[in-house]
C-alpha cells in the first residue's frame, strides 16, 4: 500500500441527524471545519476548483480511486465481540459539472470482507449466536452522488492540506417492520456515524496529488449477518490511498473487477438523480440472491449510465 505523511493538523466539524440521505448528502459537502491550530500550519478555505483537483483527478475528469484495507470490530454485542472482519476496499470516482456550473463526486464502491486470520475474501460467515451458516454480501454499491460545497475549511503546512469531516446520519428504513426482513432490517432508522480525516500532498508540476485518508465509522449490524435487535454495533477503521492508476489497486480488487463487476473499473460517467443508494439499501432488492445462496458481489457487467441531470 502507497505510504502517505500522517495528519499533521486535523479540525473536526460534527453534523447531526438527518431525517433523509439527500440532506446527509448535502450536509457532507456543505460542511465547514473547524481547524486545530498547528504552529507550522495556516488555516485555509477551499474553493471548490481546488477541492476537486485534490479529491478527483488533478486534471480532467477522468476516474480516481481511493483503495484501502482495515478492519471491522463488533462492541457490547452479546456473543458478538471484537475483531470479525478484516476488509479490502475501493472508491472509485469523478467530478462533473452540471449545466449550472455546480460540481458533483459521482462515485462506486466495492468492498470485501476477509477472514480475519488468513485473510482470504470470505463467502461464507458462522453466526457466532445461531451458529448458522451464512452467505457474505460483499459491498458493492454502483451508484453515489454528492455536490460539492462552495468553499470547505482546511489547514495548510506547505505543500501538506488537511481536512476532516464527521457525518451524523439517520436514514428511515422502508422496511421497518416488514417480518421477512425483522433478523435483518429490524431498525426504525439507519444511525451511523462516521469520519474522514484526509491528508492531501501537492504534486509537483505537472503530477496528480497524493492523498491519504484516516476513515472510522460506528454503525449497526450488516444485514446479512442476521443479528436482528440484538444489542451491539460495529466499529470500522481503514486507511486509504489515493491513486489514478487501476494497476496500483490490490489485485483482490482488480481480479474482482475483471472477472465479476467490471462495472467497477470506472466511475459514473452521469448524475443519476435520485439514484444514490447505501448497503442497506440494496439488501431488499438482493434478498433473494442472498436466500438462494448466491456468490456476492453479484455480476456487474458494463453498461451506459442513462443520466437524467445534464452535465457540461
Amino acid at each position: 500500500m502507497a505510504s502517505f505523511p500522517l495528519l499533521p493538523c486535523v479540525g473536526f466539524a460534527s453534523l447531526f441527524s438527518s431525517v433523509a440521505m439527500s440532506v446527509v448528502v448535502s450536509l457532507f459537502f456543505s460542511a465547514v471545519v473547524s481547524p486545530v491550530a498547528c504552529a507550522s500550519a495556516q488555516p485555509v478555505e477551499l474553493g471548490t476548483e481546488e477541492f476537486r483537483s485534490l479529491r478527483c483527478a488533478t486534471y480532467g475528469t477522468g476516474t480516481v480511486y481511493f483503495a484501502g484495507e482495515g478492519e471491522i470490530h463488533a462492541r457490547g454485542g452479546e456473543g458478538v465481540d471484537g475483531l470479525l472482519f478484516r476488509v479490502v476496499g475501493v472508491d472509485i470516482a469523478r467530478c462533473l459539472q452540471d449545466v449550472e456550473g455546480r460540481w458533483w463526486l459521482l462515485s462506486r464502491e466495492l468492498t470485501f470482507y476477509l477472514d480475519p486470520v488468513t485473510r482470504e475474501v470470505l463467502h461464507r460467515w458462522t453466526n457466532p449466536v445461531t451458529k448458522e451458516s451464512l452467505p457474505v454480501m460483499h459491498n458493492a454499491n454502483p451508484y453515489q452522488a454528492m455536490p460539492l460545497a462552495p468553499r470547505i475549511a482546511a489547514v495548510r503546512d506547505g505543500g501538506v492540506t488537511t481536512l476532516a469531516l464527521d457525518i451524523r446520519s439517520r436514514i428511515p428504513n422502508p422496511e421497518f417492520g416488514r417480518p421477512k426482513f425483522a433478523d435483518h432490517l429490524p431498525w426504525p432508522v439507519f444511525d451511523s456515524f462516521e469520519s474522514y480525516a484526509f491528508t492531501f500532498v501537492k504534486g509537483s508540476k505537472g503530477e496528480g496529488s497524493k492523498a491519504h485518508l484516516r476513515f472510522n465509522r460506528v454503525g449497526p449490524w450488516l444485514p446479512w449477518m442476521k443479528l436482528g435487535n440484538r444489542a451491539g454495533d460495529l466499529i470500522y477503521t481503514l486507511t486509504a490511498y489515493k491513486t489514478e492508476s487501476y494497476d496500483a489497486l490490490p489485485t483482490v480488487l482488480r481480479d474482482a473487477m475483471e472477472k465479476r463487476v467490471p462495472l467497477y473499473q470506472e466511475a459514473p460517467t452521469c448524475i443519476l438523480q435520485g439514484q444514490a443508494t447505501n448497503s442497506w439499501m440494496l439488501f431488499p432488492q438482493r434478498f433473494h440472491s442472498y436466500l438462494a445462496g448466491e456468490t456476492f458481489p453479484l455480476p456487474a457487467p458494463l453498461s451506459s449510465d442513462a443520466c437524467t441531470l445534464q452535465t457540461n
